[in-house]
């Protein structure tokens, strides 16, 4: 609820065993026109060094303009190195004492918390996965608009729900290390974002979202851009990242258009295969995943899907041998 009254809306919320996550927007001072993004590390144990460096890392992972942490200790009470690790990343710091005098001041109870955190829990990854399929045709599941109208007092429309629905999938359900990169860039367009499969080689693919209310239609402008996407974005995964680029995924409604010579062009110019991935069929991986643990969730690779699509389009089918398949191998570890 203070979050609220900062004028921060969650869009996703990340729960785990000693603190959780919160990416959301905050609502722009004048002159600003548009929302800052903003990540926020809620604690229920004393700040760390390893809790700490973490979080600095999803940040810039996440692009976000701001920082917050809300911690169990008062300021005087933190170590001066993590103080000063928290000033070098411009990272702000609520204690007890400053949480108790923000509840005073903005006269907030017990119901408008519970309200906030009913409404936070909508913008959870699974809640998020059950409706990529909706948000990928347009389609706003009501209890979703409901809350971020209560979060936001707002409307987001249903590309940048599905964007964060799309990366709560890579990342929180399948485990994957993910570095967003379009709606934070300037004067550019780029891809949604780039997810790393830890196997004996890192490798990497760039993730392009497109929702539609029928089908995406892939044209030859598309091909172009994003055979520009993939040449700028090869070096610059092999430096930050240290992966090799392997494949470019679209996740859409549905696919249409000539995809198998798009995706023969596109690889012949960069070594990269084009893959088409339904938002159905990614919400159906991302469910399964989310139950398994988090140290055998490093054994999972989409690269064996990808690399043996021979009808373009990822479909349920393949999605589902590959479950079946990886079941069969490592259910006894989970």
């Amino acid at each position: 609820m203070i979050l609220r009254e900062m004028g921060i809306a969650p869009k996703g919320f990340y729960r785990y065993q000693d603190y959780s996550d919160l990416i959301g927007q905050q609502k722009p001072t004048w002159p600003l026109v548009n929302a800052l993004k903003v990540m926020v590390e809620i604690l229920s144990v004393k700040l760390n060094e390893e809790i700490l460096n973490g979080f600095v890392k999803s940040c810039k992972d996440n692009q976000v303009a701001r920082s917050i942490v809300f911690g169990v200790e008062d300021v005087e009470e933190i170590d001066q190195q993590l103080l000063q690790l928290m000033k070098g990343n411009n990272i702000d710091y609520f204690g007890p004492t400053q949480i108790g005098k923000l509840i005073q001041e903005k006269s907030i109870n017990a119901e408008n918390i519970q309200e906030y955190q009913k409404a936070s829990e909508i913008v959870a990854p699974k809640r998020l996965v059950d409706a990529l399929d909706d948000l990928a045709h347009q389609i706003i599941p009501e209890d979703i608009s409901h809350n971020l109208k209560t979060l936001l007092n707002d409307d987001l429309p249903a590309w940048n729900i599905f964007e964060e629905a799309v990366c709560a999938a890579f990342k929180y359900c399948i485990g994957y290390e993910v570095r967003q990169l379009g709606k934070e860039a300037l004067f550019q367009e780029e891809p949604e974002g780039v997810a790393i499969i830890q196997n004996d080689i890192r490798t990497a693919f760039l993730f392009e979202c497109k929702s539609s209310t029928s089908n995406y239609k892939m044209t030859i402008d598309h091909q172009r851009a994003y055979v520009d996407y993939i040449k700028n974005k090869q070096k610059e995964i092999e430096v930050l990242d240290h992966a090799r680029l392997r494949y470019f995924v679209i996740v859409g409604p549905d696919f249409t258009g000539n995809t198998e010579q798009r995706r023969n062009k596109i690889y012949e110019e960069t070594g990269v295969l084009l893959i088409f991935l339904n938002a159905s069929t990614l919400a159906k991986i991302a469910k399964w995943a989310c139950d398994i643990d988090s140290q055998v969730k490093n054994l999972i690779d989409l690269g064996k899907i990808f690399s043996i699509v021979k009808d373009v389009i990822v479909t349920d089918k393949s999605a589902s041998e590959f479950i079946k398949n990886f079941d069969q191998k490592y259910k006894d570890r989970y």
